[in-house]
């Protein structure tokens, strides 16, 4: 059944990625797995699936530890809020955080890649007032992040971490703002 669904939601890809003009697979694809038994993520694994999202950091370490032995070209992005306590675990688990918000926070992140010498992914969020959502609560605050950014790319030449790549998004429905950002040591 896993497979199946996979094939479908590859050839609605494919079309759309076809009717965008758009490079074929140019677009990913990320497995939600949360909640999901690792048997059911071997499967998708089986049929070719690599990019998986978990929001609850614990439950991903239990997960995919194994899974990354014995499937090392598997990726898995650490989704939703993350607390400060769990950021150890995500950055030792995850290429990519998809939802920092708070500047304590990337500064967490920086040191423990920097601790265990790793590049991750990061994208900054900045809350568009649903209520179910976090990110930055202003632009002030995730400006501030991205001049702590700029401090990092400024020190390159001590070998620290700095920023590789980072663009922002803007939509004009919600001037929502993401933010890619590539740490990694050179």
């Amino acid at each position: 059944m896993i497979k199946d669904n996979l094939l479908l939601i590859q050839e609605k890809i494919r079309l759309a990625e076809i009717k965008a003009g758009r490079k074929a697979d140019s677009v990913k694809l990320m497995a939600v797995s949360k909640f999901h038994p690792v048997n059911e993520i071997q499967e998708a694994i089986a049929s070719g699936q690599t990019l998986f999202g978990e929001n609850r950091v614990q439950e991903a370490k239990e997960k995919f530890t194994s899974l990354f032995d014995t499937n090392p070209s598997i990726q898995l992005h650490i989704i939703g809020q993350l607390q400060s306590n769990k950021v150890k675990n995500a950055v030792s688990l995850a290429s990519c955080i998809q939802s920092l918000d708070r500047l304590d926070l990337l500064k967490e992140i920086e040191k423990q890649a920097s601790k265990i010498n790793k590049q991750i992914e990061v994208l900054f969020e900045l809350h568009t007032g649903e209520e179910s959502k976090s990110g930055y609560q202003t632009l002030e605050e995730l400006e501030e992040s991205l001049e702590y950014e700029k401090l990092l790319s400024s020190i390159a030449d001590n070998n620290e971490y700095v920023c590789l790549t980072f663009f922002c998004l803007q939509t004009r429905i919600n001037t929502e703002c993401l933010t890619f950002l590539h740490f990694f040591r050179q």
